[in-house]
């Protein structure tokens, strides 16, 4: 199985695939959707399951062998699912009757407990489903609407997801959604410290190997910090110099950073003597025979100024 997530910004980006912006490009679903595809052809007979945010929608991303889970604007407008032919003349109906925005299928949305695993922990939240075509966005393609609350919430809803389909249950919508949030903390520690945002690149392969090679870098450095670092030393100091953070237990990417740079600083400088480092009796001894020869040339020059 495997997850994946569309961002704005090239840092989610798969090697070899481009990001160009612009008057005459593809839109940034039609981006999404052709990554989906590369995956779903490198990964013959697993399913690819894709996420993204509200901006993120449309007929493209309606790919077989594939999922597609977004957020709903608080706007969007759903229908009924499309009625069978009438039998009279005239077009068919392409969508059945109006459903209403998010907080109007909420009202009437049929609640029940369900039990979702989101960001390690496993929480009971209220979940609804009802099947829901998104004309507006997915025209006539099957769908179906996800409602997530907390329980006694006063709000309609909390989180609105639609998603393609009528087979995808909506426990695992809510956790494919909610595994989003790791990657955004990665996404920002990427470009903010290896670099991954300040790559100038013109050339194709440039552009397909700098955001990539940055967060490898990235990976590296967890690896070292978890592996040959201290992490209880690290907290321990970022807890003394913010006192405020009562309540961190856990090493932040900018920690890493830190340490790492501070083992770096501390192996490249030492206390070593510049040079081949030639034994001190040869540098000695070499010193006394210029200092004879500049004795003996101030010796022929005192002589040669007496003789004229």
């Amino acid at each position: 199985m495997l997850r994946l997530r569309f961002c704005p910004s090239p840092v989610a980006l798969p090697v070899g695939f481009r990001l160009w912006r612009g008057k005459g490009t593809a839109s940034r679903p039609q981006l999404a959707a052709q990554m989906v595809k590369e995956l779903a052809q490198a990964f013959p007979g697993r399913q690819v399951h894709g996420t993204g945010d509200a901006a993120f929608h449309g007929e493209p991303l309606v790919i077989e062998g594939t999922t597609w889970t977004t957020r709903l604007p608080a706007n969007a407008v759903l229908d009924g699912l499309k009625p069978p032919p009438a039998g009279s003349r005239g077009r068919p109906r392409a969508k059945g009757d109006r459903i209403g925005t998010c907080a109007d299928a909420a009202a009437a949305a049929d609640w029940r407990e369900a039990v979702i695993r989101a960001c390690g922990e496993e929480t009971t939240m209220q979940v609804a489903v009802r099947d829901a075509p998104w004309y507006g966005s997915f025209r006539s393609a099957p769908g179906q609407l996800v409602l997530v609350r907390e329980p006694g919430s006063g709000k309609p809803y909390d989180l609105a997801l639609f998603t393609p389909g009528t087979h995808v249950p909506a426990e695992a919508a809510a956790e494919r959604y909610c595994g989003r949030w790791a990657i955004e903390p990665s996404n920002a520690a990427g470009k903010q410290l290896a670099g991954a945002g300040d790559a100038c690149s013109r050339v194709q392969k440039a552009v397909g190997r700098a955001v990539p090679f940055a967060f490898l870098i990235q990976s590296l450095m967890i690896t070292w910090h978890a592996t040959a670092g201290d992490p209880a030393a690290g907290i321990l100091d970022r807890r003394l110099r913010c006192p405020w953070y009562k309540t961190k237990v856990t090493p932040s990417p900018a920690g890493m950073h830190a340490a790492l740079r501070g083992e770096l600083t501390a192996a490249r400088i030492s206390g070593i003597s510049p040079g081949p480092g030639r034994p001190p009796e040869k540098h000695s001894r070499r010193r006394d025979q210029r200092s004879r020869r500049c004795l003996t040339r101030k010796d022929e020059l005192k002589d040669a100024s007496r003789n004229a």
